[in-house]
């Protein structure tokens, strides 16, 4: 698999996986952290073998024309930088929905809600430090307002 299909996996995974949790929240209960768990996990070891693949000094740009007309791309960077605070993100990521279940009781009734928006918020902050163009910056600084609002 290449390099940009892996960066573009590592943020659009849970970006677009977050919905599970929301759908199967009533059914799993709290168990519906164990599906949770696929999506903070999967990103990090997207971000594990980018790594690996980038060598010593990784420096990588993937762009995709996202508004040709305006000048926007979809634009992400891998570098130093930028892989270390992604795999921060990713990994406490993990740890938060690994401590969730033990948090969360009972009495508790929107545990798909909640792991939703804690995956929609990794995600967004996953798009934050990886992105390279500046509105896309924005985008995904904004989804991280709003999914903290709704955390």
């Amino acid at each position: 698999m290449q390099i940009a299909t892996l960066i573009l996996l590592t943020v659009f995974l849970p970006l677009v996986g977050h919905v599970l949790p929301a759908l199967f929240g009533r059914v799993l209960g709290r168990r519906v952290g164990w599906l949770a768990l696929i999506f903070p996990l999967a990103s990090t070891g997207l971000l594990l073998l980018i790594a690996h693949r980038a060598g010593p000094e990784p420096q990588v740009v993937v762009a995709w024309p996202w508004v040709p007309a305006l000048g926007v791309e979809l634009a992400f960077l891998v570098d130093g930088l930028s892989l270390f605070f992604a795999l921060i993100v990713a990994g406490v990521g993990t740890l938060i929905v690994l401590y969730a279940p033990a948090y969360l009781d009972d009495h508790y009734e929107h545990h798909g809600r909640f792991y939703a928006y804690l995956i929609l918020f990794m995600a967004a902050m996953l798009g934050t430090v990886l992105s390279d163009h500046l509105i896309i910056l924005f985008i995904f600084w904004e989804l991280t307002g709003v999914s903290s609002f709704l955390l």
